[in-house]
């Protein structure tokens, strides 16, 4: 399950140990996702069928929001394409 968080709250995230915080428009995963909409911090979010975020309708913002929630630097990524290419290559495991 996907979420997009819309009131900010205090969790932590499947497989990790410590709380982070999750600010509007970040988005969740699994468990913390499940947890989230029960309470109403966050509402579902479209998938892209293979169980990732569907990138390419997310905005810049939103796109930024989401790299952080998965503690992606971005670098000198600016561009919608450019930052959705980062985004991609972090969680398949590529390499620059």
């Amino acid at each position: 399950m996907l979420a997009k968080v819309k009131t900010p709250f205090r969790g932590v995230p499947d497989g990790l140990i410590h709380p982070r915080d999750f600010a509007a428009g970040d988005i969740v995963e699994g468990d913390l996702a499940a947890v989230a909409v029960a309470e109403g911090w966050a509402a579902t979010e479209e998938s892209d069928g293979a169980g990732g975020v569907a990138l390419d309708k997310m905005k810049v913002e939103e796109l930024k929001a989401h790299a952080t929630s998965l503690s992606i630097d971005l670098g000198a990524a600016k561009t919608k394409a450019e930052i959705i290419a980062v985004i991609v290559a972090a969680t398949s495991g590529a390499t620059e």
